[in-house]
């Protein structure tokens, strides 16, 4: 029995050194985060919490990008357009915009969700299993957000790219 108790001991202290470290290492990642939400909780409060914004996500081989147009007012998701870019074809121009359902727009997040998920996601990530990214815009405001696990081979990145922030 009291094996047991000091394999249950050994495993709870691993787990505690193990955690530390893991915010340890993510402590400068943190820091990061939350001077660009400060910034953007003042511009927020600016803008009255309205703004749009735009998201990406290129194919590994850069065949196509997908963006999504989100407008936010008051702190809440009230319009949103898709629009695919296709490399592959002689006109590469952005196709037609496709207005998205309710139901689509619920999954949509606003910049406060994006931060929450920056703070809190990328926080618990180990760096030594995964590439970790956060980057900004020249005026602070996030523009990357996310984690690709070291072992992954196509398009395996957890996160958000921001194109483009208007402040209404």
């Amino acid at each position: 029995m009291r094996n047991i108790y000091k394999i249950t001991l050994a495993l709870i202290l691993m787990m505690a050194m193990f955690q530390a470290q893991a915010q340890k290492s993510n402590k400068g990642l943190m820091k990061k985060v939350y001077a660009s939400k400060t910034k953007w909780e003042k511009l927020k409060k600016e803008s009255k919490n309205s703004y749009t914004y735009v998201i990406a996500r290129t194919s590994t081989l850069g065949a196509f990008t997908v963006r999504t147009y989100v407008t936010v007012k008051r702190g809440r998701v009230t319009k949103a357009y898709r629009t695919t870019q296709n490399f592959k074809k002689k006109n590469s121009s952005e196709g037609k915009r496709k207005k998205l359902s309710r139901k689509e727009r619920k999954k949509l997040k606003t910049l406060d969700e994006i931060y929450a998920f920056a703070a809190e996601k990328l926080a618990k990530k180990s760096a030594k299993k995964n590439y970790i990214s956060f980057k900004t815009f020249d005026n602070g405001l996030i523009k990357q957000a996310g984690f690709t696990p070291m072992n992954c081979a196509d398009d395996c990145f957890e996160g958000y790219t921001i194109d483009k922030i208007d402040l209404k």
